[in-house]
């Protein structure tokens, strides 16, 4: 596993409230609209979601960004690939998706 040095990368968390939901909350030293945005444009998305170092990549990332809207990365790895899918069931920018 890849350990990040990224500013406040030890404000990340993961918690899975109820069967059916994963709440991942992350502290970033930059403006709401600017973080939303990389985490719901697939030209940004394949750039911090692949940058974990030498041999890794993201070939697929579909976003349709809507609820009831699916995303859809494949993330290329010196190993293989590693496919995640998920459907948006709400979306407030900038607060929440």
């Amino acid at each position: 596993m890849v350990v990040s040095s990224a500013a406040n990368s030890d404000t990340f968390k993961v918690t899975t409230p109820s069967d059916r939901e994963i709440r991942i909350t992350r502290l970033f030293d930059a403006p709401r609209h600017l973080v939303f945005e990389a985490m719901t444009k697939p030209e940004h998305i394949k750039r911090w979601w692949g940058r974990l170092g030498e041999g890794y990549s993201v070939p697929v990332c579909e976003v349709d960004l809507r609820p009831g809207g699916a995303w859809r990365f494949v993330s290329r790895h010196p190993k293989g690939e590693a496919a995640f899918h998920g459907v948006y069931r709400e979306i407030t920018p900038p607060d929440r998706m």
